[in-house]
Parts: C-alpha cells; structure tokens; sequence
C-alpha cells in the first residue's frame, strides 16, 4: 500500500482582500484628501487676509504726519523734561523752613535728598548727641510741615570724623505744595 505524498506549505496563505475593506479604505483615503484640501483652501485664505492686513498696517504708518510717528530721542527728551518739572515744583521752601524750625546749635544738617516722585525727603544729619538727635525728631513732627517723620538709622561719629555725636538718616514726607 502506498502512502498519499503530503504536502507541506509552511508560508501563510494569501487572503484576498474583501469589498468591505476595500470600501473602507476608499473612504478613508477619500476623506483625508477632503480634509487636507480643506485646510489648504483655509491657509490660503489666512496668508490673503494676513497680507491685507499687514499692507493696511504700511499704509496706516505712511499716512501718520511725521510730528506724531514715535522718535525714541524725542520720547527720552519728553520723560526728562517731566522728571526735571517735577523736581522743580519741589516745595523747597517748605522744606528748608520745616528743618529750620527743628535745627539748633546741637544739630547739624550733612545732605538733602529729596525725591519729588514719591514726595519724599531724606536728610543726613549730624547730632552732638543722642538726646539731639531725638530732640530734632521730635521738633519736627511737632511742627507737622512734615508727615511720616521717621529716624532710618544712627551710628556713632567715626573716630577719624572727631568722633563725637551721631550720625542719623531722617525720612518724611510733604503732602503737597503748601
């Protein structure tokens, strides 16, 4: 008796694509095409407004008159001349008299800075001593030309300054011109 040949195919059998995959596949790769055409249309549109746009822009510029286009010089020239205007309408005046009703032969006034932005002054001051130095603070908020009066710090007079006194930082502010 003989035996059937056997035939051994170890490859994987080839499957044939169906209709409804094949469908599938075309709608899908119909729709992508769709979607990217779409979006081709809406980018070209968005680069034709962009560029309307930005030719409005230059035609805007070119018609502003020279005097009101922005010069950087002039801008800088402007923010100085408002700073130097407000530190002229500084009440110095009213400041040097406020450190007149306070001062005596005990007190000694080093510098003056006043900082018209924040209506502010800071004084360095020297005291022959403590009890001065204190005396002052106390005159000066007495008197009330001047608000928030307040000692920032004080130290000893350095040896090589002769050292005697105190050295002292007063801050205060005015309210307005008086």
């Amino acid at each position: 008796m003989k035996l059937p040949s056997l035939e051994l195919n170890l490859a994987r059998p080839h499957r044939k694509w169906r209709a409804e995959t094949l469908a599938t596949l075309a709608l899908v790769s119909a729709a992508a095409l769709a979607a990217a055409w779409f979006i081709e249309a809406d980018m070209a549109r968005l680069r034709a407004a962009n560029a309307l746009l930005d030719e409005a822009q230059a035609r805007a510029r070119a018609a502003r008159p020279a005097a009101a286009r922005a010069n950087p010089a002039e801008e800088r020239a402007q923010r100085a001349l408002a700073n130097l205007q407000r530190d002229l309408d500084t009440p110095w005046d009213h400041l040097l008299r406020s450190l007149e009703g306070g001062l005596n032969r005990d007190v000694a006034v080093l510098g003056v800075e006043p900082t018209a932005s924040k209506r502010a002054v800071r004084l360095q001051l020297e005291a022959r001593n403590r009890q001065s130095m204190l005396g002052f603070l106390e005159s000066l908020q007495a008197e009330g030309r001047l608000a928030d009066v307040m000692l920032l710090m004080h130290q000893p007079v350095p040896p090589e300054a002769g050292g005697r006194g105190v050295r002292f930082q007063v801050q205060a502010s005015w309210n307005g011109t008086p």
